[in-house]
Parts: C-alpha cells; structure tokens; sequence
C-alpha cells in the first residue's frame, strides 16, 4: 500500500476468525502511518489453528513548499507570487504562479503544491499594501520682487522640491514659476504636489529732490511713482512740517499689487546764528556803552545804534540786534541797558582823637564804601596823625560818588611807672607815676602810697593829661619767697670715738647758697655744698651744727643740736651707733657696738616719746616703724646699761 504522508490507513485481515496485527494496529480500524513500514497480521481460525501474513505501507513525505516572503509595497506597486518546494501550483484570489499583479489592500495569499508523487501541501505569503502619502505643497503664492518665499511640503515625512528648492528654507524667487515637491513617507511611499509662486515686480518710488532749509523752515514732502505713500519721522505725505535737524527722510511707496519700494530725500537744515546782543548792562548815568552783538557775520540794531560803535544812553532802553550768518540765516537778541542816577555819599563829621584810640568811620547814602589809606567802613582803626579820608560810595546800581572827613590825633602822655623791683616777702613798697596829670594803678594801690605786696607782680599805672588822654606803664615787684630751711642729717656712725669723720647734709631743693657752721667739731670738707665731712673732737658730749641759706636777696639759718649722754666704763669711746637709711619713709634700722642695750625710745621734736621698743640681751639691732607718724626730726634714744645714745633720725614720707 501507498500513501501521502498524513493519509489514513485501514488494514483488515481475511480468511480467519480472529487478527492481531503489531505496530499497535487495530484490525479494521483506521490510523495513520508517519513512516513507511511493514505490519504483520496473526490470524487465528475456528480451530485455533495460527497463521500469520505481512503487508507494507509505503508512506511518501508531502512537498516541502514555500509561498514566498512576506511582502510589503505602496499602492500601485505590481507583485508577483511564485510557489517553490512542488511540481505544480494554483493561488487563490486569481493569482496566477510566477505572473506578476498589482494589489489593491493588504491580503494573505494561499499556495497549493503538489509533487510527482501527487501529494499536495500548502503555504501563505501576506502582501501588505501601504498607501501613498497624500503630498501637499501648500496654496499657491503671490509675492513682490525681491521678497522671500518659503515653501514647504506636508503630508510625508521627507520633501524634495525642483528648482535648487529646500524645503521649509527661504529663498527669493525672481519670476514667476511652478515649483513640484516630492514627499516620502515612513513607508518609502512617495507622492507629488506642485505649487505656482507668482513675482510682481517693484514700483518705482520717488522721493523728490535733497534740500538745504534754515531753522525753523516748513518743509513739504510728497512721494511719486506708487499708489500710496509713507514716510519715516512721523512726516505726512503731502503735508507741511518743520524739520529740526538734518535728516534723511525715508519714504515707502505701495502700488496696487500690494509691491512697495522706498526712495529718500537728504532736507539739510542749517541751523540759525546763535546771535547775542550781550548781557543786560547797568551803568551809570554819562557812562558810554558799546553794543557788539556775536555769533552770525552781520549785525544791525535798532535805536539808531550801530554795531560796536560807542555812544551814551540817556535812560533805560532795549536794544535789539539782527545777525545774519553765511548761509544767508537769521536770528535776533535783545539787551537791556539800565541808566542808574550815582548816589549822595556823605564821609561823616570830623573827629579830635587821642593818639592810639580806635575811630570808626562809616559812610552813608550808598550801599558799599571803600577809603583811601587802608581804611575798612564801620571798621575800627588807630590812626596814626591828623589825616583827611576820602570814602568812596558805591549804591546798590554799582554807581560811585566820594566825600571826606578829617580826624585830628592829640598825642599821648609819656608815663612812667618806675624802675623794677625786687623785695623779700613782708618788705613795704612805694610806687608813684610820672609824666601826666593824673594817675591810677591796678591792684588796690594808690599812687605815691606804700603797701606790703604778698607775691610777684606787675603793677600798671594808667596816667591822664589835660587834653583827656592817657597812657600807661607797668612795673614788674619781684617778692622772694621765704627761706624754707632744710632739714640737717647726719651719719652718726663711729661719733664716739676722739678724730673720727662725721658727714652731714642737707636736702637743698631750692638751690640755695649753704654756710655751714659747728661746735664739738672741725669742718674738714664740703663747706658750702649740700654736704659736709666734720672730724669729731676729743670727747664731745654736745654739737650744734648749722648752716646759713640764702637765695640771692633773703637769708635764714637751719640749727642741728646734738646731745650725747655720758657712757660707762664698758662702753665708753669704743660705742658707735647708727641709723639707717636716714633719712627713711618711716621704716630704719638701728645698729650699735659695744653698747649693752635694754630699750630704744623715740621722742618727737617736743619731747615725747612716739614709739618704744624692748632689747633683747646680746642684740645690736631694733628695726623701728614711724610709717604713721608725721615726717620731721625725731630722736632714738638707746638705753645701755651705763648710758644712753641719742641719734637723730628724719622722717619723710
């Protein structure tokens, strides 16, 4: 048996009672085989008798057919099918195998094959049909000369124009033409439109003529050669204006198409002289003016004036001046010229001074004043010897007028007040004037009268003689203070013994001249300066030391007495005490030898005792503090056992 693949197969046994067949065959039922094979069937009789025949079914495969690709095209494009994988081949829809025909819409096509064995298979191939883009290439145009067009195609996605055209680029066209655009489509779909762009040509628009006009000039500009005009510059064609400057004036003609040009005229405006009569003058009365005017090349005036000729006016006027320049422009300027009357300038009465009294001279009838010899109006000032002064007026028209006044000056007194004089403090003085008539002096002092004066001064006289004037001198009373004595000090170390060197000084913070002078001692050293150096005599008990001090004119002395109590046989001669620093702020130190002290007392300078202090056995030494105590001259007083020791000792603080 022979089959196509897929072809149903019934195999059926004969001549038994029963069949089995292998492959899975049922006997009498259809299947169908996928490969050519061989079955067997086992057929059993009414005996049980087996017996068993084969059959084999060839099964050929079907034509492995190929319909095509799919295919996609624009509208309008011719297709052909052709099937492959078979002998022969019939299409559905009236198409026939390998003729080409043109589509309408998008449709699968079925192919039948059928190979030499005479199977049959099928295939199917859809043919896409896209439309063609609808290409515009927009409404047709109509533009003057020299105008822009842009054309641009819709519709598609890409554009080609003829022509040397870009599409949506603008471009000027230069006559009139019909301008074809080919759109493609996301599809490659193509289709075309065209579009006729129509040029009218420009009119030919006039101006007029430049023009040359002076200031203030009214100008009339009209355009020609279109069918109405506009101009730049807010000008109106046809209509009167008054230019203010040189300017190019643009007019823009439009003709009936619509096509519009534009031509210019140059309308030079040259400007007017700036003429000037001058400023306004004010003179005074027989005062000449000239008039000159400026700014142009010719110049006329009223008035009967002429130009930069002088001439007197009688009274107030406005004068008006025509200037004409080069380019034949005028322009006008007044002045005023204002005749002011000179006022009546009265120098005052005349004046008798004293040599050295201020005068103030003060003029009247105008509004300003000036004098000769340096002299300021209303303003004080000394002069020197009888002079006559002119004062010169000046109203508020800066007219001028003069008058004079003379001042006689009366010489002063020659006072005097006498000679300079220097007193110590507390001596009378007496002072009295000379060289007038009468005399007073500053100070409460009466003239020729004695008084005590306290301090330095400088006393002045005032003297009068008998024409009334006065004059004054002065008298310098110099009053030395009084002496203030300095304090004297002494280094009291080593006073005890027979010969030995004593210093003592003085604080001397006037600067006084010094004269030292003792007892219970020779003055080795320093006699007459701040300090002294005295040998000690053979055993003094007592000293007084002083000094004389004088500063130039008054002098007073300063007294030291010093007292030495009497010492045992253990201390005796080879005692020495000292204090120190003296002189000190209130804080010292007391040192000894060879002195078996027990107390230290401290007396004032009238003999009571301020401080005390305890000594221990052995000690050589007391530190003593009269920080709370007035500063002068106290005495420490060491008590020994057989003696005592007196020291002076200075306080400052």
């Amino acid at each position: 048996l022979t089959v196509c693949a897929g072809t149903a197969v019934t195999l059926s046994g004969t001549g038994a009672l029963t069949y089995t067949w292998n492959n899975s065959v049922s006997n009498g039922v259809s299947f169908t085989p996928t490969a050519t094979a061989t079955y067997t069937v086992t057929v059993t009789n009414a005996n049980g008798c087996v017996n068993t025949d084969q059959v084999t079914v060839t099964v050929n495969a079907l034509p492995t057919l190929g319909a095509g690709a799919d295919v996609t095209v624009c509208a309008g494009t011719p297709v052909t099918l052709s099937g492959s994988g078979a002998s022969t081949y019939t299409w559905n829809n009236s198409v026939s195998n390998g003729v080409a025909f043109i589509p309408t819409a998008t449709t699968t096509y079925t192919v039948t094959g059928t190979n030499a064995n005479g199977c049959v298979n099928t295939d199917q191939v859809v043919v896409t049909v896209n439309p063609l883009p609808v290409v515009s290439a927009g409404a047709d145009v109509t533009v003057c000369a020299g105008t822009p067009v842009t054309l641009s195609g819709s519709g598609a996605s890409t554009y080609t124009w003829n022509n040397a055209i870009t599409n949506a680029t603008a471009f000027t066209p230069t006559a009139t033409t019909t301008y074809t655009v080919t759109g493609t489509d996301a599809n490659g779909c193509v289709n075309t439109d065209q579009v006729v762009v129509t040029v009218n040509t420009l009119p030919t628009v006039g101006a007029g003529a430049d023009l040359t006009v002076c200031a203030g000039t009214a100008v009339t500009l009209s355009g020609t050669g279109a069918l109405t005009y506009t101009w730049n510059n807010s000008v109106s064609n046809g209509v009167s204006f008054t230019p203010t400057a040189t300017t190019t004036y643009t007019v823009t003609g439009t003709d009936a198409n619509g096509c519009v040009n534009t031509d210019q005229v140059v309308i030079t405006v040259n400007p007017l002289p700036v003429v000037s009569a001058g400023a306004d003058l004010t003179v005074c009365a027989g005062t000449a003016v000239t008039l000159s005017g400026t700014g142009a090349s010719t110049y006329s005036w009223d008035n009967s004036v002429s130009n930069a000729v002088a001439f007197t006016p009688t009274a107030t006027t406005t004068y008006t001046v025509t200037g004409t320049d080069a380019n034949g422009c005028m322009n006008t300027d007044q002045v005023v010229v204002t005749v002011n009357p000179l006022p009546v300038v009265n120098a005052g009465t005349d004046v008798t001074v004293c040599a050295g009294t201020p005068v103030t001279l003060s003029g009247s009838g105008a509004l300003t004043y000036s004098w000769n010899n340096a002299i300021t109006n209303a303003t004080a000032f000394t002069p020197a010897a009888t002079t006559t002064y002119t004062v010169t007026g000046t109203d508020a028209n800066g007219c001028v007028n003069t008058d004079q006044v003379v001042v006689t000056v009366n010489p002063l007194p020659v006072v005097s007040a006498g000679a300079d004089l220097t007193v110590c403090a507390g001596t009378a003085v007496t002072l009295s004037g000379t060289g007038a008539l009468t005399y007073t002096w500053n100070n409460s002092v009466s003239n020729g009268v004695s008084f005590t004066p306290t301090a330095t001064a400088t006393y002045t006289v005032t003297g009068t003689d008998a024409n009334g004037c006065v004059n004054v001198d002065s008298v310098n009373v110099s009053v030395v203070p009084a002496i203030v004595l300095p304090q004297i000090l002494g280094d009291l170390y080593g006073w005890f013994a027979s010969g030995a060197t004593v210093n003592f000084s003085v604080m001397n913070t006037g600067g006084y001249t010094l004269n030292w002078g003792i007892t219970g001692g020779v003055i080795t050293g320093g006699q007459g300066g701040d300090t002294i150096s005295v040998v000690w005599g053979a055993a003094a008990s007592t000293a007084a030391i002083w000094v004389v001090v004088s500063n130039g004119v008054c002098q007073d002395s300063a007294y030291l007495n010093l007292v030495i109590s009497g010492l045992g046989t253990g201390e005796g001669a080879g005692a020495k005490a000292m204090a120190y620093p003296n002189p000190n702020s209130g804080v010292f130190t007391l040192e000894w030898s060879n002195i078996d002290a027990q107390q230290v007392l401290i007396y004032n300078g009238v003999g009571q005792v301020v401080a005390s202090q305890p000594i221990d056995q052995g000690s050589t030494s007391a530190v003593i503090d009269l920080s709370t105590k007035a500063a002068g001259i106290y005495r420490a007083v060491i008590y020994g056992i057989e003696g005592t020791v007196t020291l002076p000792v200075y306080v400052r603080h």
